[in-house]
C-alpha cells in the first residue's frame, strides 16, 4: 500500500495521502506545491470517474426521465447556493469541495427519481410482474362515495 497503489476501488486512499502529508510535514517544511497539485489531481480524477459513472447510470433512463433528473439536480444546486456561501462564489467552481457538492446533488436527484419510481409501482396480486399503477381521470371509489353523499344531502334539504 505504501508503494503508491491504493487499496480502494476508486483509487483514492486517504491513509496513503495522510502518510505522505505527515512525512512531508515531519521534514519541517510545508507541503510542496507539487505534492498539493498531485493530491488535487488525484481527488479530481476520482470525482470525475464517479461523475462519469453516475452520468452513465442516468443515461439508462428515457430522455424525459433524464431531463427530470438533470432539472432536479439544478434545483438542488440552486437550493444549496441559496444557503451555502461558498457555493455562490465563482472562484470556488474549480475546487474539490464544489465538485463533490455537485456530485452529491446529482446523486440526490437520482435517488429522488428512483424513490418516485418505486412509489408509482405496485404489485398486481393476480400476476407476479410489477405494473405501474393506472393513472386515469376517473374518480376513485372513495371520491364517488363522497360525491354520492353530497347529492343525497342536497335532495333531503330540498324536500323540507
Amino acid at each position: 500500500m505504501n508503494n503508491g497503489q491504493s487499496s480502494t476501488s476508486n483509487g483514492f486512499d486517504p491513509k496513503r495521502i495522510k502518510e505522505e502529508m505527515e512525512s512531508e510535514k515531519s521534514d519541517g517544511e510545508e507541503i510542496s506545491s507539487a505534492t498539493a497539485q498531485r493530491l488535487f489531481q488525484d481527488v479530481m480524477a476520482d470525482i470525475n470517474v464517479e461523475m462519469a459513472e453516475l452520468q452513465h447510470e442516468i443515461e439508462l433512463f428515457t430522455p424525459e426521465e433524464q431531463a427530470w433528473i438533470n432539472d432536479q439536480a439544478v434545483i438542488n444546486l440552486k437550493d444549496v447556493q441559496k444557503t451555502v456561501a461558498f457555493a455562490r462564489r465563482k472562484d470556488m467552481e474549480h475546487t474539490t469541495k464544489y465538485q463533490k457538492m455537485l456530485l452529491e446533488q446529482k446523486r440526490k436527484a437520482l435517488k429522488t427519481f428512483k424513490k418516485r419510481l418505486e412509489q408509482n409501482t405496485r404489485y398486481n396480486p393476480g400476476r407476479v410482474a410489477k405494473s405501474r399503477a393506472a393513472e386515469t381521470a376517473y374518480p376513485s371509489d372513495d371520491e364517488i362515495e363522497v360525491l354520492h353523499e353530497k347529492v343525497v344531502k342536497k335532495k333531503k334539504s330540498k324536500k323540507k
